[in-house]
């Protein structure tokens, strides 16, 4: 099953306050988070990039980065590089 397909079951049925996902890629997967944003729930997601500013170049990711109140970018080793909270 693919995660959007998972994500619009499991609000449908489930009525998540949260859901915690790994690597958001398409814009198939980026449609299905907003569509849970929208319906209230809290979303914990990560996305491979080298920062929020790269993020913000592609167009895939468009409207992605207003549906989270904290961006968190992480290091190679999982250090922490910089947080943005809004």
């Amino acid at each position: 099953v693919k995660k959007s397909v998972a994500y619009a079951f499991g609000l449908r049925s489930l009525s998540p306050e949260v859901v915690v996902t790994d690597e958001i890629f398409s814009s198939i997967e980026i449609s299905a988070i907003k569509d849970l944003v929208r319906a209230g729930v809290k979303v914990f997601a990560s996305v491979h990039g080298k920062g929020v500013e790269e993020l913000k170049e592609h167009k895939e990711f468009d409207g992605l980065l207003q549906c989270f109140q904290v961006l968190v970018t992480l290091a190679p080793v999982g250090r922490i590089v910089e947080v943005d909270c809004g």
